[in-house]
């Protein structure tokens, strides 16, 4: 690049040399210099004196705050400084000029976590399969109230929701049973044990009339609610049910038996005493 400029600058020396000797003009000089090179400190001229003896070459660096320099015979152009604003030589540029980068923007506040809307957009912390207890376990007899009772309970997960913390709680609030023999129920308590009063009727007890095998099936259904970072829980719409467990139970067949006395049912073991 800088010798492209050094030859157009000679150029124009040449040509003004040629003028000067036809009308015996001495003096002679040429500046090329851009609004750009000025303000960068890159101000070069070239210039020649004609004499009867012959044509002297000199150039001239301008640099801010100086009054320049000059001197005698070959002249070689300074290494390029960084580009500057109006110059083309810029990685950004409007219009051919450069314009320098723009700043870098900052958040005006700092980013907040999306809530989740729906219970899909919480599914992964969704509560495994629950469970339930049988009494007496495995058998009973016809007429007799058998129990169940569901072991779901709630239950907070933690985890991260696109880079956030949060908690996830599930909370059961219905409890559905399929007796076996065509019996259903619900019921919004999970039931509970008969404790010392075997075969005694409770919310969630059944009484088979016939011997046989039924199978007992259980489902639990939840409301969910998240938080952020300790705050407070808000609900989610929707349930979500989930499989509470399966067991067999065997009814008994009761065979009259000649006793001398009878016994209680709380002694009764796999439906004898």
């Amino acid at each position: 690049m800088g010798g492209v400029f050094m030859r157009v600058k000679l150029a124009s020396v040449a040509l003004l040399t040629a003028i000067f000797l036809m009308f015996g003009v001495s003096p002679a000089s040429a500046s090329e210099c851009t609004h750009a090179e000025r303000t960068s400190g890159q101000c070069s001229g070239v210039g020649a004196v004609v004499t009867g003896e012959g044509v002297t070459v000199s150039g001239t660096q301008v640099t801010p705050g100086s009054s320049g320099s000059s001197s005698r015979g070959t002249w070689s152009p300074p290494p390029p400084r960084d580009p500057v604003l109006g110059s083309a030589q810029c990685e950004v540029k409007i219009a051919g000029l450069c314009r320098g980068t723009s700043p870098s923007r900052e958040l005006a506040e700092p980013a907040t976590p999306t809530p989740p809307s729906s219970l899909s957009d919480v599914a992964q912390f969704a509560p495994g399969d629950a469970s339930f207890v049988q009494e007496p376990a495995g058998w009973s007899l016809p007429l007799l109230p058998m129990n169940v009772f569901s072991t779901a309970q709630t239950i907070t997960e933690s985890g991260d929701l696109l880079g956030w913390p949060i908690e996830v709680r599930f909370t059961p609030v219905s409890y559905r049973w399929s007796l076996g023999d065509g019996a259903t129920r619900v019921s919004s308590t999970p039931g509970s044990s008969w404790g010392s009063r075997q075969f005694s009727t409770t919310a969630t007890s059944h009484a088979y009339e016939l011997s046989g095998d039924y199978l007992v099936s259980h489902w639990v259904t939840y409301e969910a609610s998240y938080r952020f970072d300790g705050g407070s829980f808000v609900s989610l719409p929707g349930q979500i049910t989930r499989s509470g467990g399966q067991s067999t139970v065997e009814v008994l067949s009761v065979t009259p038996v000649l006793v001398d006395r009878g016994c209680h049912a709380e002694t009764l073991v796999s439906g004898r005493c």
